[in-house]
């Protein structure tokens, strides 16, 4: 009976995220269809649409449309309550993937007779979601005080780390008093900066935004994302398009958003 309702307590404090997981995790279990990929785990189909593909010096610049079928899940909200919330759907963000993390508020007083205050921010449950929607936490954890008696803000925490999911990315804040935001560097070396809009190698090859898109890390503008509330595509010519007027691809399942490709002319 001990055994039991130490299983069933254990089964209860387990963490809600793992159940939302979108994505390819690392040492998940999956099944391939003809068409998309099912996690075994939690029933998420995963399916992407090659949009372009670049190559580069060293790095490729790779961009697909990227859909995940468990759009909602039950997971902690900032009130620490349990409600429904959006975690997958459509993903067309960019292909450098985005870093999330979560804020709460507390408040003392400081003083001898505690006429002052102190404010403090606590940033935690740090989460890098990569460009296929697999998203990876980080025990990182930024204390931001400010100190009404002393009109002074300190920071303490943990400030790098290794995701937990063995998946071998590794995040940094170098200086949380200029950005809360880590720079995130895979297993291969490459490094997204805490801006989050490039991507740079080992060897210092790069992929950027720029020219309304992306340009890969031989200095081609390889992709131009067109947003409005309704995007339309042009007819491609019989022939050719010059490379600063490239056609339309149009994306039929994201409304309002369409993606350029430039070509070159062919004889």
């Amino acid at each position: 009976m001990r055994r039991c309702l130490i299983s069933l307590i254990a089964a209860l404090v387990l963490p809600v995220w793992g159940s939302a997981q979108t994505g390819v995790p690392p040492f998940g279990s999956f099944t391939k269809g003809q068409f998309d990929l099912v996690n075994n785990a939690n029933a998420n189909a995963i399916f992407a649409i090659p949009i372009t593909s670049s190559p580069g010096r060293g790095l490729n610049l790779n961009f697909s449309v990227v859909y995940n079928s468990q759009v909602w899940a039950p997971q902690f909200n900032g009130a620490g309550a349990l409600a429904w919330t959006p975690v997958g759907g459509w993903l067309l963000t960019s292909p450098t993937g985005q870093t999330l993390y979560q804020l709460t508020t507390t408040y003392g007083q400081c003083g001898r007779l505690g006429e002052g205050y102190t404010q403090t921010y606590n940033f935690t449950g740090y989460e890098y979601t990569d460009p296929l929607g697999t998203m990876h936490p980080f025990n990182l954890l930024v204390r931001e005080t400010y100190n009404s008696c002393t009109d002074t803000t300190t920071y303490s925490g943990t400030y790098s780390g290794y995701a937990t999911d063995a998946s071998g990315y590794y995040a940094s804040i170098s200086d949380p008093s200029v950005s809360l935001h880590p720079s995130i560097t895979n297993k291969s070396g490459a490094v997204i900066p805490s801006s989050g809009d490039t991507i740079t190698d080992a060897n210092g090859n790069f992929i950027s935004p720029g020219g309304g898109g992306w340009v890969d890390s031989a200095g081609r503008t390889a992709l131009k994302i067109i947003t409005g509330t309704r995007a339309r595509a042009t007819s491609r010519p019989p022939l050719c398009s010059p490379t600063d007027k490239p056609t339309s691809s149009p994306m039929s399942p994201l409304r309002g958003i369409a993606v350029t490709i430039p070509v070159e002319c062919k004889e």
